[in-house]
């Protein structure tokens, strides 16, 4: 297989991306949509080796970063979900154009699967045949309120006492000036866009095939998922639930891998590309 470095262009600036091609005859493409913040850097090496695993399965694949992040053009202050939206859309367009006429997909891991399922959404079809979304956050507001949480313990276990208080923090947000997540400045924008994201409201068109896979300790699905599995089975999409038990991949110090996630999502891939495709 080959992989290059490409630029792709949105919204008047580039996003930088790898793009893995396979040696061999081509059955389609995937996107990768990569998570947010911290959780980008420690799940980077399971999403290479989901990447060459595809692409080893006869799939282009490409992953990108979203403009403020990695090393996309711009700084993070200054983008919101709908640009990030928007990166997605463009990231899109670039792999349909490499390999055109192919089935094509999605994979995304947390907020970046939020993010693929809102994408999808907003289109006035569905851009993709198939979907995996692994771990994705449903509801941005319980996403947001943890990682104060994190953030206030990390200072208690870091300092001895937490040097803010929860209030303070919603409070910096309402007057406008923003607060530090792990060294990413959230704006008051940024959190408010976070908080209005919800994937159990109404969606538009998706894939006729979707993924949602649980990753954790548990053997059972958490009830969000299974309320946006529900959901999208609603809107017609054949959906598969599954789950991984596995440490948070996201979460961890340093780059981890997670066979058993690569490889099962990798099975699950085969069938909704030759069903697609077929």
């Amino acid at each position: 297989m080959k992989e290059e470095p490409v630029r792709i262009g949105s919204g008047g600036d580039w996003l930088s991306g790898m793009m893995h091609t396979p040696a061999g005859a081509l059955a389609g493409s995937v996107l990768i949509c990569e998570p947010l913040f911290e959780e980008r850097k420690s799940a980077h090496r399971t999403l290479v080796e989901m990447a060459r695993a595809l692409c080893a399965d006869g799939l282009g694949v490409l992953r990108f970063d979203y403009r403020g992040c990695g090393d996309s053009a711009g700084d993070f202050p200054s983008f919101s979900v709908p640009d990030w939206l928007a990166d997605i859309r463009a990231a899109e367009g670039f792999l349909r154009q490499q390999f055109p006429g192919k089935p094509a997909g999605v994979l995304g891991l947390r907020l970046g699967a939020s993010l693929a399922l809102k994408a999808l959404s907003d289109s006035a079809v569905a851009p993709f045949d198939f979907a995996v979304l692994w771990e994705p956050v449903v509801n941005g507001r319980d996403y947001l309120d943890t990682e104060l949480r994190k953030k206030l313990m990390k200072e208690m276990l870091t300092f001895g006492k937490s040097r803010c208080t929860r209030e303070a923090l919603l409070a910096d947000l309402a007057a406008g000036r923003g607060i530090d997540f792990d060294g990413y400045l959230i704006s008051p924008g940024l959190h408010q866009d976070l908080s209005s994201l919800d994937l159990l409201q109404p969606v538009g068109p998706i894939p006729r095939q979707c993924l949602v896979m649980g990753i954790g300790s548990s053997s059972q699905p958490a009830q969000p998922l299974v309320s946006l599995a529900e959901k999208l089975r609603a809107a017609q999409s054949q959906v598969e639930l599954q789950v991984v038990r596995s440490q948070p991949l996201w979460s961890l110090v340093g780059l981890v891998s997670c066979p058993v996630l690569v490889r099962d999502t990798q099975e699950w891939m085969r069938k909704a590309v030759g069903h697609a495709g077929g």
